[in-house]
């Protein structure tokens, strides 16, 4: 199995239009985050976490070959924009994409997306998806993989972590993991979880809130995503205990 960062920035990315501060002007390439996006490949199958506004150039710049199925944490605008970015593997691979969303956020997907759903023209192409919606503490069959969807808590918004196979914890935009969930995790091989900045933010873990739900989780290896300006990649890494890490755009994990 593949981990691959394709994003680790927040809904602004890093750096951010207009702002001079030390992180958005660093020659750091560290300190450069599109939006938040993950890839995990098993035995040439791809599943994708979300699909930010940066979609097309991730999938240029990493050389993405394939795509099979796309999995939805929430309706945000920084994590679906990009969708019709993959039209173009539909149209290439004549294959429909698999796109998996909890079913609380149906409507409010579908009406974003509603020239996918009830297009009036074909003229210029649309992508083709097969659309699938889930309940909480469900196990999706997704080719090589076991995908358990839960529930956690991004402000009042109650938005879905994932864990695959039982080996990596994917949860973003999180400000309060329930207990029953912090149950069904387990101890995963990786963590990945949200750490937005230093200081408290009503809708997402800062610092000391991400590595407390980190130690509780007690993961193999944790890296931490979602991240604002206000941290400093090689500043806060050194804050970190060990087997704890910022990810990294562009970073690869092999299991």
């Amino acid at each position: 199995m593949q981990i691959r960062f394709l994003g680790t920035g927040t809904s602004d990315g890093i750096p951010t239009f207009l702002c001079s501060c030390p992180v958005c002007t660093s020659p750091n390439p560290a300190n450069k985050r599109l939006r938040s996006s993950l890839l995990i490949t098993k035995e040439n199958y791809t599943v994708l976490f979300d699909t930010p506004p940066d979609m097309r150039y991730m999938l240029l710049r990493y050389r993405i070959p394939d795509l099979d199925a796309v999995f939805y944490t929430h309706p945000h605008y920084d994590h679906i924009a990009g969708l019709d970015d993959l039209r173009s593997h539909t149209l290439i691979n004549k294959k429909p994409l698999e796109i998996y969303i909890h079913r609380r956020f149906n409507r409010d997907f579908k009406r974003r997306f509603h020239h996918i759903f009830h297009p009036l023209q074909t003229g210029g192409g649309i992508i083709k998806i097969n659309y699938h919606n889930f309940r909480d503490y469900t196990q999706i069959k997704a080719g090589p993989f076991c995908i358990k969807t839960l529930p956690v808590w991004h402000g009042k918004l109650e938005i879905t972590a994932y864990l695959v196979n039982n080996k990596v914890a994917y949860i973003n935009d999180v400000s309060m993991i329930p207990e029953a969930v912090f149950a069904a995790l387990g101890q995963p091989e990786i963590l990945i979880l949200d750490m937005l900045r230093i200081r408290p933010h009503s809708t997402h873990f800062n610092f000391e809130q991400a590595l407390d739900a980190a130690r509780k989780i007690g993961a193999g290896k944790t890296y931490f995503t979602h991240i604002a300006h206000e941290i400093e990649h090689e500043k806060v890494c050194a804050m970190l205990p060990a087997g704890m890490e910022l990810a990294r755009d562009g970073m690869v994990i092999d299991l």
